[in-house]
């Protein structure tokens, strides 16, 4: 595969762009811009914006697993259907799951640690066609930069 840039986000499939990038982007930035505007709401916004950021999360372990179970059975070495390739897939879900039990800082905290996780799958694997992989981790940084703002 040829080298990755985030410039290849120009090369996505018109639907992946609508709903994958700019539909995708909305929340991230509506919620944080809500929470400042109508302090007296600011609690309901954080937790609505904390589902977005799980909702997002288990999307982008979800379609891990797809890549695994269709690559394990075109016996790619990096996608074997194995315990950690498996775990990784799962993983952001739970971790988002305890991350709206715990709420607070507490689940901030929870996922922004998935979303790192996450970036440092996109930043180091090749499975991914590059448009995809541009499309994570723009995602991911505006998880990890809009949590963090709230």
């Amino acid at each position: 595969m040829s080298s990755f840039s985030l410039s290849s986000i120009k090369q996505a499939p018109a639907p992946v762009m609508l709903y994958g990038v700019y539909a995708a982007v909305c929340p991230f930035i509506l919620f944080p811009v809500l929470t400042r505007l109508y302090q007296s709401h600011a609690a309901d916004f954080v937790f609505a914006h904390m589902t977005y950021c799980t909702a997002i999360i288990t999307f982008i372990g979800a379609v891990r697993w797809a890549y695994i179970v269709v690559l394990s059975d075109l016996k790619m070495k990096n996608m074997t259907c194995n315990y950690v390739n498996m775990g990784m897939a799962v993983s952001p879900a739970v971790i988002g799951w305890v991350a709206l039990l715990t709420q607070g800082s507490t689940g901030s905290f929870l996922l922004v640690a998935a979303f790192l996780g996450l970036l440092a799958q996109d930043l180091t694997s090749d499975v991914y066609p590059h448009y995809y992989k541009a499309k994570n981790i723009i995602l991911e940084v505006l998880g990890i930069v809009t949590i963090l703002l709230l």
